[in-house]
């Protein structure tokens, strides 16, 4: 079987596959078919905007009339973000501004909130230790701080001896092979 017709059987079974999916998702909702229907042949009047509920009321006198009635939508959102324990306001329940609608788990906040009052007792901590080594330096050294400070140094310059040693070494090699043992 050559490619070309794997390909066009692979597309005829998806197209059979989607029409099937189709067919079963609208006999299931046969009132979002009419809605279809009559957007497919451009009559929008039968379908009710995102906004818009149908609605139908009888008077006294057995009288029939139909219109839409408008829905302002209005999204909430909360400063912080977590996990909903318990919701306050019902669906369709007039609300002012300012009152409370849901209560957040707190537990994430309150836990990052701990690891601040930790990193500020860390902070106080250094603080504490940096003022204590600046009334130490401001004291004056001591007499072994003096002795260790001038170990450091007189190991700093073997280092340095020992650098310049190497390079003086490298530097004879380097000349060696360029010019050639000297006789």
């Amino acid at each position: 079987m050559n490619r070309s017709l794997r390909i066009a059987l692979s597309i005829i079974v998806l197209i059979v596959i989607a029409v099937g999916v189709g067919l079963i998702y609208y006999q299931a909702n046969p009132e979002e078919w009419e809605a279809f229907v009559a957007e497919m042949s451009g009559d929008e009047s039968t379908r009710p905007k995102p906004n818009e509920q149908k609605s139908e009321e009888r008077d006294a006198e057995g009288m029939q009339a139909s219109g839409s009635i408008e829905v302002e939508e209005i999204s909430i959102a909360s400063l912080s973000g977590g996990r909903v324990t318990k919701v306050l306001a019902d669906e369709g329940q007039t609300v002012s501004e300012g009152d409370l609608l849901a209560v957040l788990d707190s537990s994430a906040i309150e836990n990052s909130r701990l690891g601040l009052l930790a990193a500020v007792s860390q902070a106080e901590a250094a603080v504490e230790m940096a003022e204590a080594q600046l009334a130490q330096a401001e004291s004056g050294p001591r007499s072994e701080e003096i002795a260790a400070a001038e170990g450091a140094v007189q190991s700093a310059m073997a280092q340095v001896d020992l650098a310049n040693a190497g390079v003086d070494a490298v530097e004879s090699a380097l000349a060696l092979a360029v010019e050639g043992p000297s006789d």
